[in-house]
C-alpha cells in the first residue's frame, strides 16, 4: 500500500495523474483547492481523500467521457472506493449525449462516499451498474443539493439497480424537477437523514424506490416543499414491482408545504402492505399518509385542528381563529388550539424588541426580548411553535433538549404563516 499526494509542492499536480498511478490498497491524499476540470476514472480499489478541508472538483466543460467528474469501475473492473471530503461542482454534457453529467458516474464495484458534497450538476450519482443487483453504494454524512437539469429525468441522487443501497446521515435537497433520491437497488435504507424541497425547490418525489424490492426509510426528517411538482412524497413500486421485499416506513418526521395538490405522504403501488409506524406527519390527513396496501400503526399528527394546511392561513401563525397581535400580547396558549391529543401548550417566540413567555406543558418561562436570535432551552416535545420574527430561518438558533413531535410556523413580512422547518434540521428529535 502506498501513499499518493496532490496538491502544490506535492508528487502529483492534479488528481487524475495521482489515480492514474495507484493500485489496489493504495491512499490518494487530495490537499483542499479547487481542481478545475480534473476528471477521475477510478478503476483501481483506492481510497480518496481530501487534507486540510475540502478538495473541490469543479467542471466548466464536459468530461471526456461524457459520463461524469469522477468515474467508478468499469466492465472488467470492480473496484471498492472510498471518497472523503470531495465537493463536486458543474457536472454537465449535452443533451445529445444524454444531458446527465453526475458528480459521480458509479458503474461497478463497492462505493462508499463521507463528508462530501455535491452540487449544481445534472446528476449528483448516477449509478448504472453493468450486471444488475451487484455492488454497494453507502453515502454517510454528505450533502447533495440543487442537482438536476430540469429535464424531469435528473436527479440529487439515481441508483440503478445495485445489490444494496445506504444513505445515512446525510441531506439531500432542492433536487431540480428530478427526484431528491430515486433508487432501484434490491436494498434501499434510508437512515437519519434530511430529504427535503427547500422553499424554492421543484423536485417531484422526495424518495422514489422505483422497482419494489426491500425498502427501510426510518429516523428521516421529510419536507415535501411548497414548489414540489408532484403531491406524492415517498413512492414505492410505481414503476413496477419488479423485486420481491418489503417497505417500511417509522420514526419519521414527514411534512407536506404543497397547497397545489392534494398531497399523499406515501403511495405503495405494490401488492405488498407496507409497515407505516410511529411517524410524526404534518401538512396531510391520516388519510392521506398511506395510500395502497398497508398498516399504519401509532402514528402522530401533528396539523393542529382546522389547520388544513398553515400556508393558506394568514394573519394568525397558523393557529385557528387567533391573530398575530393577540399571541404576540399574551405569549400563552389560545384556548382555540388544539393538541390533537398531545397534552403539551404553545411556546411562542416574539420577533426583535417583542416581549413573549413561553408555555410548555404547565410551565411558563420568560423569553428574552432584545434580539431575533432566540435561544429556547427545555422540553417542546408536542408543542405548536409560533414566531412572528421573519428573519431567515437561519437567524432563528433554537436549541430544545427535546423537540419530540413540535411544530414550528412563522410569519412571514406579509402576515400569511408558513412552515417553519429550516432551523430544526439538524437538531435531534425526542
Amino acid at each position: 500500500m502506498a501513499t499518493l499526494t496532490v496538491g502544490k509542492g506535492m508528487q502529483f499536480a492534479t488528481i487524475e495523474g495521482a489515480v492514474a498511478a495507484s493500485h489496489d490498497g493504495d491512499v490518494v491524499l487530495v490537499s483542499a483547492g479547487v481542481y478545475k476540470n480534473d476528471f477521475v476514472t477510478i478503476n483501481d480499489s483506492i481510497t480518496l481523500e481530501s487534507v486540510g478541508g475540502a478538495a473541490t472538483i469543479v467542471a466548466t466543460e464536459p468530461p471526456p467521457n461524457l459520463k461524469g467528474l469522477i468515474l467508478v469501475g468499469d466492465g472488467s473492473h470492480s473496484p471498492d472506493v472510498t471518497i472523503n471530503g470531495f465537493v463536486l461542482k458543474g457536472a454537465a454534457i449535452p443533451a445529445k449525449d444524454g444531458g446527465n453529467g453526475a458528480g459521480i458516474r458509479y458503474q461497478s464495484g463497492n462505493l462508499t462516499l463521507s463528508d462530501d458534497v455535491s452540487e449544481h450538476n445534472q446528476d449528483g450519482i448516477l449509478a448504472t451498474p453493468i450486471v444488475s443487483d451487484t455492488g454497494t453504494i453507502i453515502v454517510n454524512d454528505s450533502t447533495f443539493a440543487s442537482d438536476g437539469s430540469g429535464a424531469g429525468y435528473t436527479h440529487n441522487l439515481y441508483i440503478g439497480h445495485v445489490a444494496q443501497f445506504v444513505f445515512q446521515d446525510s441531506v439531500s435537497t432542492g433536487a431540480i424537477v428530478g427526484h431528491d433520491i430515486k433508487s432501484r437497488a434490491f436494498d434501499t435504507e434510508i437512515l437519519n437523514s434530511t430529504i427535503s424541497d427547500g422553499p424554492t425547490g421543484t423536485a417531484s418525489y422526495e424518495i422514489e424506490i422505483c422497482n419494489g424490492g426491500t425498502a427501510l426509510i426510518q429516523g428521516n426528517t421529510i419536507v415535501q416543499g411548497p414548489k414540489s411538482e408532484n403531491p406524492i412524497i415517498i413512492s414505492y413500486a410505481q414503476e413496477g414491482d419488479t423485486q420481491p421485499g418489503s417497505l417500511v416506513v417509522t420514526g419519521n418526521l414527514i411534512e407536506n408545504q404543497l397547497t397545489s395538490h392534494p398531497p399523499v405522504g406515501i403511495f405503495n403501488a405494490s401488492t405488498i402492505p407496507a409497515v407505516v409506524s410511529n411517524n410524526e406527519y404534518s401538512g396531510l390527513t391520516a388519510a392521506e399518509l398511506l395510500i395502497g396496501p398497508g398498516t399504519l400503526i401509532n402514528n402522530i399528527s401533528l396539523t393542529p385542528a382546522g389547520v388544513t394546511s398553515a400556508a393558506s392561513i394568514a394573519g394568525n401563525e397558523g393557529m385557528t381563529s387567533t391573530t398575530s397581535d393577540s399571541i404576540s400580547a399574551t405569549g400563552t396558549k389560545p384556548s382555540d388550539v388544539s393538541t390533537n391529543g398531545v397534552n403539551q401548550g404553545l411556546v411562542f417566540i416574539g420577533g426583535s424588541g417583542t416581549g413573549a413567555s413561553a408555555s410548555s406543558g404547565a410551565a411558563a418561562t420568560s423569553l428574552p426580548s432584545s434580539s431575533p436570535f432566540w435561544v429556547a432551552s427545555g422540553d417542546l416535545a408536542g408543542d405548536f411553535v409560533a414566531s412572528r420574527n421573519d428573519s431567515s430561518a437561519a437567524a432563528l438558533n433554537l436549541v430544545p433538549s427535546n423537540l419530540g413531535g413540535a411544530v414550528f410556523y412563522s410569519s412571514v413580512a406579509d402576515g400569511a404563516a408558513s412552515p417553519y422547518t429550516a432551523a430544526l434540521l439538524d437538531q435531534p428529535r425526542g
